[in-house]
């Protein structure tokens, strides 16, 4: 709190009517002085806490674009390019987006992007990034790596994981979840076929 001088003055004024002291009042003098210098230091806390608040920048809390969400997720850009051709609006024009999030967690995995904190996440499936040189196609025997709960299951996982590349794994993923619903299909398919020569 600011305790202007002049309220400190009559103190002096007051008190030398009203006490026994010498009429010079000399300890009411110090008495002053001594308040007088807490009321400075009291000033200087306070321009000092002034200049503290104008200094800090406040936490905006609505969007902020080109700021970094944080863990997991990842700048689209590098030196050669971009990871994803990704594309989302902004404003009456389409960018690309300039961050990126693999979801592995839902049931398909997803490719999430935007512009920044607190700006509004987009979504597209995660599929494979496209293999730049010639390979072999997959026969119906090479697809049986990827079928869930087999012997060899946990040895893939681990070799996907090993190549540190969440499309390839995202794809894998794809062909499980795909291909377990196409078996639990057929079995439906094999029932209805039974009840409808049963009846």
């Amino acid at each position: 709190m600011h305790i202007p001088l002049a309220n400190i003055t009559p103190i002096y004024k007051v008190a030398s009517q009203t006490s026994s002291c010498p009429p010079d009042g000399t300890d009411y003098k110090e008495l002053t002085m001594v308040l007088y210098c807490q009321v400075l230091e009291q000033d200087e806390k306070i321009k000092a806490m002034e200049a503290d608040k104008e200094n800090q920048t406040p936490s905006p809390t609505g969007p902020q674009p080109s700021i970094h969400l944080g863990p997991r997720w990842q700048d689209n850009f590098h030196a050669m390019g971009t990871h994803h051709y990704f594309i989302i609006p902004d404003g009456d024009q389409d960018v690309i987006t300039p961050f990126v999030q693999y979801d592995l967690d839902s049931l398909f995995p997803e490719l999430l992007a935007t512009h920044g904190h607190g700006c509004t996440v987009h979504s597209q499936p995660l599929y494979a990034s496209p293999h730049t040189s010639r390979t072999a196609f997959y026969f119906s025997h090479d697809k049986l790596l990827f079928h869930n709960n087999v012997i060899f299951t946990l040895a893939v996982d681990w070799v996907v994981g090993l190549e540190e590349d969440p499309t390839l794994a995202g794809e894998i993923q794809h062909f499980c979840l795909h291909q377990k619903m196409a078996n639990n299909i057929a079995k439906y398919m094999g029932q209805l076929r039974d009840s409808l020569e049963v009846e």
